[in-house]
Order: C-alpha cells, then structure tokens, then sequence
C-alpha cells in the first residue's frame, strides 16, 4: 500500500515538505517514508472492513452523541438517538470480527496463492496480465498450463513482474544524489519531482505521447528496482486491474455478508435499547385535537308552503324544526 501511494500522491506531499525548509531532515518527509507508516497503510489495506467498522463506530460512539445532545432541545431523545447510534456503531464492529474475519482469512488464502487453488485459465479471467506457460512431459509433449511464478512462488506478469506488486518509481530527492546519478546513468533523467525517467521509452495517456510545457516528451517514470524497467501506459492499466481484483477481494466477506447484518441490526437494536440501556423514546407530541363525530353541516330544503326546514345531517332534529317566513 504505501508503495502505491509512493508512486502518486507521496511525492508531491515531499516536495511540499521540502518547499518549507525542511530537506532530508523535515519532518512529514520523514513521517511519509516511516515504516511506522507503512505497516499503518498496509494492515488498512489488508483489512478493509474491520478498519472501516472501527472507524465508524468511533463516529457512532463518540462524534454522533455528542452531536445529538448538542442540537436536540429534548434531552431524553438525544439520549434515545445516542444509544440507538452506540448499539448500531458496536453491531457493526462486532460482527465483523465474528464471521466477516474469518470468511476474509479464507479468501485471502486463496487470493495469496491462486495458482494453488484455481485453474490457470480462472486465474487469467482475474488478473489478466498474469503470464501464463505451458507444462511439457518427460516425453516433450505439451500436457496444459500453469502460472509462470519465481523462485519465491510470486506469480508474475507477462513482462516478468512481479503481479499484484505496485509500480513504485525510483525517486531521489538530494540535488547532489541527482546529479550523481545521471552522471552515471545516460540512458535516465531527474524531473524536478524528483521522479527517475527514461530517456529513451515515453510516457503515453490514451496512445498519444505526453508533453511537458516544452512540448518535449515526457519519459516513463522507471521502476524501484534493479533494471529500472519503465512504466509504460499498459502497465499503469494492468496495475490498476489488479488492485482492483485486490479489492474487491478483500471486500468480498463485508458485500456478502452485510444483507444478514442489515438484518440483525434492525432485530437487535429495539432489544439492546430497552434492556441494556433502560432508554425509550420521547412521546411529548400533542395529542390531536377530537373532530365531532357528526358534521355541523345544515342541509336546507324549500318547501311549497314558504316554510324551511333545517336538520343536522346526521339526522338529529334542530331545536328549530321549523320556522315561517319574516319571524319565529
């Protein structure tokens, strides 16, 4: 994880640093390249929906309270809404941990080594710059496939990466160091990030060649590694399959199993409220005012004999059951 972000955003928070006279010795440029960090990063990436439920129960338990009672007048339905949002934040951090932990340890020890697991042609569907070589008998004949992988057992790309491995680019920040390096590397070139580039192979967006403000190209950022193999366009693609294989990996124990969360929650919570916390909600709303049970309305008939009779509608007779024309 924090190679990934090395090779975007890390850079330019490094340049910042440096701009305030920092150097080396600045402090976010040392707190941005800590291994403190990184493994920080790395378990967060590795463990998307447990940091994810801690983060949201910490707003559950703590920011949505104190909201509550800060903006509700009625001080028993801040409680109500304060415990309701403590019993979802807990729910939601508790089952986690009970089943979407161990449906997650499962998948990942099938995505850690899915050649091991799943044929060569379901691993090409998912990672689809994976290399793949064909398995030759003791008699020459070809008898299938398998996923090409190194000396460690990584899986690799067709290009002899190693797959699902950020593209980190080499950088060197120190001008002295820079100048030392090109010096001894003609083929390569400094950008003024900091950011190690061929010479010889461009960097392209969509096909076309990128530019700089010079209308020079631009070339391909090159690899943190011993070759220095450059980042082409296609690459950069494949990388962000792959994480995003990656991803939903990871996520594929929280999508399966949020509908039964979902569930649970609404069950429990009515439960949780009354007996654990004692609370209920506030009933202060005013109780609406009895409409009559019979309409005022007169119902008004002309008759021969110049009288009017008024009735209710509903049948009850008026205590003017009738009266004659110019007075009672």
């Amino acid at each position: 994880m924090i190679n990934r972000i090395m090779g975007s955003g890390i850079p330019k928070a490094m340049k910042i640093g440096a701009g305030n006279g920092g150097g080396n010795g600045d402090r976010l440029t040392k707190f941005l390249r800590s291994k403190t960090l990184g493994k920080v990063l790395d378990t967060a990436e590795a463990n998307p929906v447990i940091c994810q439920s801690g983060f949201a129960l910490a707003l559950c338990c703590v920011a949505r309270p104190a909201t509550n009672f800060l903006v509700t007048e009625d001080k028993q339905d801040a409680a109500y809404a304060s415990c309701h949002s403590i019993s979802s934040g807990g729910i939601g951090f508790i089952w986690p941990l009970l089943f979407a932990t161990p449906l997650a340890a499962g998948v990942k020890k099938v995505a850690a080594n899915p050649q091991k697991y799943l044929k060569p042609e379901v691993v090409k569907k998912f990672y689809p710059n994976v290399a793949l070589e064909d398995i030759i008998s003791k008699d020459g004949k070809k008898i299938g496939k398998k996923v090409k992988t190194n000396v460690k057992g990584e899986m690799l790309r067709e290009d002899g990466t190693v797959l699902c491995k950020s593209l980190e680019p080499k950088m060197i920040y120190n001008k002295e160091e820079r100048a030392a390096f090109e010096a001894k590397n003609a083929g390569f070139y400094v950008d003024k990030n900091g950011v190690v580039r061929s010479k010889t192979v461009f960097n392209t967006e969509g096909g076309k060649f990128k530019l700089d403000e010079n209308g020079n190209k631009i070339g391909c950022a090159v690899q943190n590694n011993k070759e220095m193999t450059p980042i082409t366009e296609e690459m950069e693609i494949g990388a962000r399959k792959e994480k995003n294989v990656t991803n939903f990996i990871n996520m594929s124990s929280d999508i399966l199993l949020a509908p039964p969360r979902a569930a649970l929650t609404i069950a429990l919570i009515p439960s949780i409220l009354k007996n654990v916390f004692g609370v209920q909600k506030s009933n202060n709303a005013a109780a609406p005012a009895s409409n009559p049970t019979a309409s005022s309305r007169l119902d008004i008939t002309s008759k021969s004999n110049n009288t009017v009779k008024v009735t209710k509608s509903a049948g009850t007779a008026s205590p003017f059951s009738s009266f004659k024309k110019g007075g009672v």
